[in-house]
């Protein structure tokens, strides 16, 4: 049984034991819940060439009948991370965790759709003198290239 079907990777980030962990957001098709399509998972690296899945999923994402990827993680104080994904239709998402491992979706989106356009995409994270600044791509899968379509940015100082 195949149990990554696919997988859209992270940056990497650092764990405070010094190890590289990457997020993937991935479709298996031995986990296929109802209403619930992609989800993320972890690899964990103490050289940065040979990677261990870590067991466990960190987050479901979308329903099946949408599309999620392009995932981008933000390391915060400590352990905590706070992940941002695209996906098609419901735009831009985030879920938080204190320990890098277990995470929550966070209300809302971060970014909608504009009109015309269904997909948000392609998140990337700078941080700023008081804050982040989130670089994004709005698109339509109507046209090609989907995701080279626009590009736009949004500063929170939270």
């Amino acid at each position: 049984t195949r149990i990554i079907h696919r997988a859209y990777p992270s940056n990497i980030v650092t764990t405070e034991k010094g190890l590289y962990r990457v997020y993937l957001v991935t479709r298996a098709e031995a986990y296929l819940p109802a209403n619930y399509d992609f989800f993320i998972r972890s690899a964990v690296s103490a050289d940065g060439i040979n990677w261990t899945v870590e067991p466990g999923i960190r987050c479901w994402i979308t329903a099946a009948n949408d599309t999620a990827y392009r995932l981008y993680a933000v390391k915060l104080e400590g352990e905590a991370v706070r992940l941002f994904f695209g996906c098609h239709i419901i735009g831009l998402n985030s879920a938080f965790s204190n320990d890098g491992l277990n995470f929550v979706r966070d209300n809302g989106q971060r970014i909608s759709p504009s009109v015309g356009n269904n997909v948000v995409s392609d998140p990337v994270v700078v941080k700023i003198p008081g804050g982040y600044r989130l670089f994004h791509g709005i698109g339509n899968l109507g046209t090609y290239p989907a995701f080279n379509t626009k590009v736009f940015s949004a500063v929170s100082y939270e």
